[in-house]
Parts: structure tokens; sequence; C-alpha cells
């Protein structure tokens, strides 16, 4: 932890502390979730938008064995973006999408954290020493926020990626388990 702020850890994918890039939906910590394995968190939440779309097959192409699930988590990120579903004919139900994407997240998340022990002991550590996790971003203000390390406080931002790890089960062990 950095010495100008100890109560706070900002994760992404390019974060400087190891802790950080862990937590990151890039970093290279597959899950598995209902029978499909997916390379990275990220990966998994695009396809999920799939899912909700009308055009659900398409989710299949994110998992490890699908031509998305071998690229990079930033081209999983464009194929889901509006333009990239756009490409690919399909078309998002914005209404189901929103009422059930924190619900995705905490379902990936959770994934996460019981299949990967690293990932368990940054957060169970976080919560014992009483540390804010942040999803740092300068433009995605509902998963992510802006920390103001003078004030010592979310500068702006809803932080629901960093509020969900705060949330799910960390077992004592870490756990390998597939949800």
């Amino acid at each position: 932890m950095s010495k100008e702020n100890n109560k706070v850890l900002l994760f992404h994918s390019r974060a400087k502390d190891k802790r950080g890039k862990i937590l990151s939906n890039f970093s290279s910590h597959a899950v598995t979730v209902e029978g499909e394995t997916y390379p990275t968190v990220e990966h998994a939440f695009q396809a999920y938008k799939y899912m909700y779309s009308n055009n659900p097959s398409f989710s299949k192409v994110f998992t490890t064995n699908g031509n998305i699930g071998k690229a990079k988590p930033e081209h999983a990120k464009r194929a889901g973006s509006k333009g990239g579903m756009k490409k690919r004919g399909a078309v998002l139900d914005v209404l189901k999408w929103n009422a059930n994407s924190y619900q995705v997240a905490e379902l990936l998340i959770q994934a996460k954290v019981n299949q990967h022990e690293d990932v368990a002991k940054v957060v169970k550590e976080a919560r014992e020493d009483g540390i804010l996790l942040v999803h740092f971003s300068r433009n995605d203000m509902k998963w992510g926020a802006v920390y103001d390390h003078e004030n010592e406080c979310i500068k702006r931002g809803e932080n629901l990626l960093g509020n969900i790890y705060l949330q799910v089960k960390v077992d004592k062990d870490g756990g390998t388990k597939e949800v």
C-alpha cells in the first residue's frame, strides 16, 4: 500500500499495486459460471450482455474456447459495447439488462473470489484492515469512481464494483468452487 493513503486500494487493469490488478475485471482469472468458463470477468460480463439481446447464442464466443474468449479483455469489452453489438446485429434489451446487470456483476465477482485464492485473500485482507476498494475509472461513474486522496473520499462515481467486492462472501481458505 502506498504511504499516501493506506485505507484505500484503487483497482484497475494498470494499477501499480499488484492487488489492484488482481481485482480488475481484465485480470487473467478465469471464471466458471453456469457451466461456462470465461478467461476473465470482463469476457463473462460482456457475454451476459448478449444473453439479454436478440442474439443470446453469440454469448458462447466469449468463453475460453470462443474466438473472442481467445482475445484480450479489451476486445471483449469492445464486442459488448453498443457499437460492437450493432456490428454483430445484436440489439440489447436495455430495460432487462439495466434491471439485471448488478446481479450479473455480483454473480461474476463472487465466482472470481470463490475460484481464486489470491483474489479472496485481497478481499479478506481489505475487509479486515478497513480498506476501501475503489474501482478507479475516469469514464465509468456507475461501476467505478474517482478517488480524492487529499480529502480521502470518493470525488464522483458510484463505485458499484468496489462495493460488490466488499459485500461478496469470502471463504476462510479462499476455496475453489464453481458458481
